[in-house]
């Protein structure tokens, strides 16, 4: 099986275009991105509470294999 760990931002999402080798990818989540090069079975993602609020429903929307994992705010 394969496992991704990522972490959630509360910043604004703009649109990137990822690389791996020769293959590109544009996307705001860098989680669809890691699917689309890397077919994890699973992504955990760790979130504060802003940045469960602001882009885990992207998140989720855009990488349905991402599972939310809750970590305190870093203050």
């Amino acid at each position: 099986m394969r496992y991704c760990i990522t972490f959630a931002g509360a910043g604004e999402r703009i649109e990137v275009e990822y690389y791996v080798q020769d293959a590109s990818y544009k996307t705001s989540v860098i989680q669809e991105a890691l699917v689309h090069f890397f077919n994890p079975d699973k992504i955990y993602v760790l979130a504060t509470p802003k940045s469960r609020e602001k882009s885990i429903p992207d998140i989720l929307r855009k990488a349905p294999c991402c599972e939310m994992v809750p970590i305190p705010d870093g203050k």
